[in-house]
């Protein structure tokens, strides 16, 4: 098999500017980046100095973030896309709005998309399925895909698994979510045939509470929380996926446990030690695929 490509998110939380940023993610031995379009104006704006700047350099994007959090259109995120509502026809608009954009500003193939917002959800509605087959439809006439990810509720993805069409919806196995919140669901395995893309990233599981919140999603560097790597990457070898593995991880978050570390080391350092982690998952995964037979 051909050696495995290794990406990054750039939303790591240090806040340095594009150009440097940029500078150490391929100074590190990052071969391709993942962006955020994100839920104002000021991070669309950001958005597109990234993505010219990113594009003026010939860097890849493999994907592009869309929006999750509350906007102006409404105050439960991505969520209300579940229910059929003046404000969800508003909320899957604001959808292909983004998708419209991933494919003016990249070349991005993916949409990462949240099929929920918060960790307690109405169950699964035929209107849902209506909303998210809508964005997915429209992602195909602009030449994309929808990389649905692993959240907190798992019945809601499979839903929509179970129902959009497997050649424009796929999953983006997010394995820290999973740690965290649904360590019970095996998902590379659930997915087989369906993973689009990765998010890689580690976290002390649920440590915080019996119930998932976003204090569990830490976003540690692999193998600095208590994810078992090897069979992670064995799952995601049987799982036939073949793609970059991608990381997203970050030097720290507010809502959540940090290592102090991460921020002593400044960007730079820490974009080299995500690499060398990232180099130890990839040793781990492409020998499981040959186990495996490629």
């Amino acid at each position: 098999m051909a050696k495995t490509e290794l990406g990054i998110a750039l939303n790591t939380a240090f806040g340095t500017k594009i150009e440097e940023r940029l500078e150490n993610v391929l100074n590190a031995g990052f071969t391709h980046v993942s962006l955020v379009w994100g839920e104002n104006d000021e991070d669309h704006e950001k958005f597109y100095r990234q993505a010219k700047y990113i594009k003026e350099n010939r860097v890849p994007v493999y994907s592009v973030h869309a929006p999750l959090y509350p906007t102006d259109y409404t105050d439960r995120g991505v969520g209300v896309m579940w229910e059929s509502t003046p404000e969800a026809l508003t909320y899957r608009e604001f959808l292909c709005r983004c998708a419209r954009e991933i494919a003016e500003h990249t070349d991005a193939p993916y949409m990462v998309l949240h099929p929920t917002f918060h960790p307690t959800m109405p169950a699964p509605t035929e209107a849902g399925v209506e909303n998210f087959a809508y964005v997915a439809e429209y992602c195909r006439t602009v030449g994309i895909k929808v990389a649905l990810e692993t959240m907190e509720v798992p019945s809601h993805l499979a839903i929509l698994l179970e129902k959009l069409p497997s050649d424009i919806v796929g999953v983006c196995w997010d394995s820290g979510h999973n740690l965290a919140y649904t360590p019970e669901v095996d998902w590379p395995r659930e997915a087989k045939g369906r993973l689009f893309c990765t998010h890689l990233h580690d976290n002390d599981g649920k440590t915080m509470g019996p119930i998932p919140n976003t204090r569990c999603d830490t976003h540690f560097l692999p193998f600095d929380g208590v994810r078992d790597w090897e069979d992670a990457m064995l799952s995601l070898a049987e799982s036939g996926y073949r793609g970059p593995l991608t990381l997203e991880v970050k030097k720290g978050r507010d809502v959540c446990r940090q290592l102090p570390i991460y921020a002593e080391w400044g960007e730079a350092r820490f974009m080299k030690e995500a690499y060398a982690r990232a180099d130890r998952l990839r040793t781990i995964f492409e020998e499981a695929c040959r186990r495996l037979g490629g």
